[in-house]
Parts: structure tokens; sequence; C-alpha cells
């Protein structure tokens, strides 16, 4: 890891710093950013490097020796380095002594004591807050839950508060995440899959393959760097929380017609995983893992697909239903459709969540294996899946 050395800005090296040594800057990439060079002072011309700046002389006022900026501190050209760094962020960011959260397109004014963040003369509204790019880009979404000190700066580096006190609140509607992660009151490791895709759902990445390492971290997740593998990346990623959680609710997401982001049904058929972050916008499950979950069985990435092992299936209204122990009333669980196919079952019905009546009567447990994602066979067929599912079930029948 490399550092900043906040009165000579020169890059130094660390294998193992300090925790709490360093203070680390949260931001939103711009024109001209300075790029990874030992002697930070000979792009004083470049206009990211007022950022650097900044956040060294900030370090300073707090006792600090050293600073981290992604920008710089990372050599981008090295696979390895860069890779290594992902992989290692969110840790990074939770070990620095103060996170410097950087809000360039946000700027602090008078407003309506009611509707600011924290009820001062010169505040930040929600709305303000919820429109800022920072709020919106995938990355930054590690950076406001490792650190446990996040100090929030305007366009003009004017202090508007921190996570915990004063902007707590409109940080929790704007992002849509509980107080409790906020201010620490509950690990992050607490939370459901479904819970933490949900706080994913709804922010951006440049590259798609970003859409799953920005949240390597959120998930606990070590994973190799295949820039060019497009959304296999995050298909990997839930490989990933297969092999380390039995947490049902990864499967509870829903397919967003009308968003670019979400892939269409072919036919109303689906693979067992989600394609993006998208598809959890609508996840209203426990937030906690401990609550409401009674699934004690596992599962596991097979070259078959995903392999449940004592799950209950049952028919609800005559279509088959996966249950995943989703309470969200006194009344119904949630579930997801399945279709049987010679080749193991698909998700059926992806636009919803099946209703499963707590009166109704579960089958016993079983074992069965869901594909991964929609057979590719399917994927320039003229034939329908209906049609698919007939045909191969009479060739397999007549053994064909």
């Amino acid at each position: 890891m490399r550092l900043i050395n906040t009165e000579t800005l020169q890059l130094e090296s660390f294998t193992n710093p300090e925790k709490g040594s360093y203070a680390i800057l949260s931001h939103t990439w711009g024109p001209e950013e300075v790029p990874f060079q030992k002697d930070l002072t000979s792009a004083k011309w470049m206009q990211g490097f007022a950022k650097i700046e900044k956040t060294c002389e900030l370090a300073k006022e707090r006792n600090l020796l050293y600073a981290w900026v992604d920008t710089c501190c990372i050599d981008k050209s090295s696979s390895a380095e860069l890779s290594e760094a992902i992989n290692s962020m969110f840790k990074w960011y939770q070990e620095a002594a103060v996170c410097f959260a950087f809000l360039v397109d946000v700027s602090l004014k008078p407003v309506d004591h009611e509707r600011s963040s924290n009820g001062g003369d010169n505040a930040i509204t929600i709305e303000q807050l919820g429109e800022c790019r920072w709020i919106q880009r995938g990355w930054t979404l590690q950076e406001l839950l490792a650190p446990k000190n996040v100090e929030f700066y305007d366009g003009n580096w004017e202090f508007m508060g921190s996570k915990d006190s004063q902007l707590l609140d409109a940080l929790s509607e704007a992002t849509g995440i509980e107080s409790v992660y906020l201010t620490g009151d509950e690990e992050i490791w607490s939370a459901t899959v479904g819970t933490r895709m949900r706080w994913a759902s709804k922010r951006e990445t440049t590259r798609l393959e970003d859409t799953a390492y920005c949240l390597l971290g959120i998930f606990d997740i070590n994973m190799p760097l295949v820039y060019g593998e497009g959304d296999k990346a995050f298909i990997r990623l839930q490989e990933e929380i297969c092999k380390q959680s039995n947490d049902l609710y990864l499967f509870a997401w829903t397919e967003q017609p009308g968003n670019p982001l979400s892939y269409s049904s072919r036919g109303g058929f689906r693979g067992i995983f989600a394609c993006h972050p998208c598809e959890f916008t609508n996840f209203q499950g426990p937030h906690r893992r401990d609550v409401g979950c009674n699934f004690k069985g596992e599962f596991a990435v097979t070259s078959r697909g995903i392999r449940f092992d004592d799950v209950h299936t049952l028919l609800v209204n005559n279509k088959l239903v996966l249950s995943l122990d989703y309470n969200v009333s006194h009344r119904s669980n949630k579930g997801i459709f399945l279709q049987r196919t010679p080749d193991g079952y698909l998700r059926s019905n992806p636009n919803t969540l099946a209703e499963i009546p707590k009166k109704n009567t579960r089958g016993e447990k079983q074992r069965i294996y869901v594909q991964k994602r929609i057979p590719r066979q399917w994927e320039n067929s003229t034939e329908s899946p209906d049609d698919y599912v007939e045909i191969t079930w009479t060739r397999s029948l007549s053994g064909l």
C-alpha cells in the first residue's frame, strides 16, 4: 500500500500500515485527476491536485502524517496491483483514522431548518444529498460503510457534518441504508444478502464489471478481476456468496421491466441468479440475518447449477414454488416460482415473488438443482422456452 506523506507530498510504500495512521479520501472522479507518480508536486498544474492537497491539509490538522487517495496511490498500469488494491479497498477504508467525503457537486446554502439535514443555518437539504453524484456511485457505498469516522465536505470544502451525527438521518433516507449500519451499532455482516444488494441497487459504475467488484468488501469476498468478462462478474460474485452463506435472500430478486440493466426473461424464464443489483430494488425482507429466516440447509455451486439441499418445494395455485423463508407478514411467506426441465429447474415468473400462505403445508425436504442462467441454446433459438421444455422432456422420455 502506498501512502502520501502529508509533509512532502511524496509517495511511500508500506506492507502493513498501522491502523489509524492515515486519512483517506472518498470522492468521484473528474477531469485531470493526478495519476500514479512518486513526486506529486510535479502535478500541481492538474485540476485533481487540489483534492490531494486539501486531503493532506486536513490530515495534518489531525496530526496524521499520511493520507491515501485512489487516483495517485495505485499504479493502474499493473493489473496485479489493481486487483490487489480492489480486493483490499474495504480494509483500507476501514482502518483509516478518518475518511473525508468530498461532494464536488454540492454547495452549502441557507435553508429552511425543517428541510435541512442538520438544522444549521448553512446545511445541505435531503434532496440535495440524494441527487449528488457521490450518493449514486457504486464505489462510494463501501467508502461510506467501511470507515468508522466519515466527514462530509461540499464542493468548496465546507464541512457539512459526519455520517453518525449531523447527517445520519439524511444519509439513511438518501441511501436506503438503515441507520444502525451507518452508526456501527450493527455490523454490516449481520445484514441479509438481499438487504446489502438493495443498498447497491440504484448505484452506477462506469465499467460493467465494477458492478460486482465494488461490492467485494460489502460481502467480504475476494476474487480475481477479469475486465472484459462483462456481466459474468456479477454471476461470479453471487457464486462466491453461495460458498460462504446459506442466506436464501440472495435469490429474492425480481426482474425490473424497463430498466436496461435488468434482463428481459425469455418467455418468462430466468436462471437462479440476478443479473444486476437493480433487481433487488424492491427487496423488503428482514434487514437482519437473524430475523425471519429459518432455513438450516445449504446450497452449493456445481456444474449442474446451484444445488439446494434440505429445501421445501410446494404448490401454490398449481405452480411449483421454492420457499425463501421470506417473512413479511403474519399471513404469508415469499418464495420463487420454478419450472422443471430435464436440465434442472429454472426460475419462472421472475418479475414477481410467490406469496405462500402460512397455512400451506410444506412438502418433504429434498435436493434440487437450479440453473444459474438461462440455457445458451435458448438465446438464439426460434423456439419458445415452453417448446424447449416440451421437446426436451419428450426426447428424454423416448431415450433419444
